[in-house]
């Protein structure tokens, strides 16, 4: 696990957003190298049905605005199919 990973981990906890780390790696086929590769994501978020890649990179506040937009849509979206 990563420093900036486990920032992640505390940062879900401290928000009540239940995740699990590293759930499951996902096999698909790579056209560039005509083989099979995996893909493990850094977390599952169940409550919104979403996987989360962690990566050191800042971003814009307008980029920031947009995520949490995305975010609120679809947790609105899955709490609505839930109805």
């Amino acid at each position: 696990r990563s420093r900036l990973e486990a920032r992640w981990a505390v940062f879900f906890d401290a928000a009540g957003i239940k995740y699990e780390y590293e759930p499951e790696g996902f096999e698909f086929y790579n056209w560039e190298t005509a083989d099979t590769d995996r893909y493990l994501p850094d977390f599952y978020l169940p409550s919104v049905d979403a996987y989360v890649e962690i990566k050191p990179k800042s971003i814009s506040k307008d980029d920031l605005e947009i995520a949490k937009g995305k975010m609120e849509q679809a947790v609105t979206k899955k709490h609505l199919g839930k109805l």
